[in-house]
């Protein structure tokens, strides 16, 4: 993510690849802290089962993450960006996001 982010810096809006890399990087963040929180939890298990069954868990989370992952690479992100790029004005205020809301709101 961070290497796409940086050499297709000239795609994004601005030419600039801040926020994209500060949204991998909060991924990342994120992987981590659930990481230890699970090794956490482990270190706290009393007992041989408790623990098995944590790492059971991990190991399906890691597998459904890994089948996630493997999703997202058959899509051709340069040839999608290129055909619908994100585009947005440069003056926004808050009051399209409650059109937008409202309209959700209302559809459901």
């Amino acid at each position: 993510m961070i290497q796409f982010a940086l050499y297709n810096s000239h795609k994004f809006p601005n030419r600039s690849a801040f926020w994209p890399l500060i949204l991998a990087c909060l991924k990342m963040l994120g992987a981590l802290a659930a990481e230890y929180g699970n090794i956490f939890n482990i270190l706290r298990d009393t007992t041989n089962g408790q623990v098995i069954g944590g790492y059971v868990t991990m190991s399906i989370i890691a597998k459904i993450e890994g089948i996630m992952a493997l999703t997202l690479t058959q899509v051709d992100i340069g040839g999608e960006y290129s055909a619908n790029p994100i585009m947005y004005r440069r003056k926004q205020n808050i009051f399209g996001d409650i059109y937008l809301v409202k309209k959700w709101a209302k559809h459901y």
